[in-house]
């Protein structure tokens, strides 16, 4: 059995020995062509970075529908994005009723004050005439008994303090 295995040990040295053709091209003149293949990401030189206006509630919930392709040029003034309007057009609508209604309420406030400035003017002219009555009523009581003097003279103090 010994001999067998050093049989089998000779025949494999043997076989691992021998010389192993080196691949030989022939040489031709013309141009080196060579490629390569590489993978990683690229940085723009200059770059900007657009903020969005808070447009409502949930600005920043906008769904965007159009993105320009990738590697794209752009020039100024070219759109590399759309967003879904309908949010934006929604607190345009929002805001033009809100405006409506502020309208009315300004509207009905200058109606009230203008109702109010003609009762104060009423109430002014009702208390001049109230008065002129009160000064003719004293001028004319002089020819009256002392105490009727008394209280047109009375009456009249009391019209000069509420016209005051």
């Amino acid at each position: 059995m010994k001999q067998l295995a050093y049989i089998l040990l000779a025949g494999f040295l043997l076989t691992a020995c021998q010389e192993k053709p080196i691949p030989t091209y022939p040489i031709e003149k013309g141009t080196f062509t060579q490629s390569f293949v590489e993978t990683g990401e690229l940085a723009a030189i200059n770059t900007w970075s657009y903020m969005m206006p808070r447009f409502g509630r949930y600005w920043y919930e906008m769904k965007i529908i159009g993105l320009l392709e990738h590697g794209a040029e752009v020039k100024a003034g070219d759109s590399i994005i759309q967003l879904d309007p309908s949010q934006v057009n929604k607190m345009i609508l929002d805001l033009k009723q809100n405006l409506e209604t502020e309208e009315a309420n300004l509207e009905k406030m200058l109606v009230n004050q203008k109702n109010s400035l003609q009762e104060m003017e009423t109430t002014l002219k009702n208390e001049e005439a109230s008065f002129a009555l009160r000064k003719l009523s004293m001028e004319s009581s002089r020819f009256e008994s002392e105490r009727i003097r008394t209280i047109r003279d009375l009456e009249f103090k009391q019209a000069q303090i509420q016209y005051n």
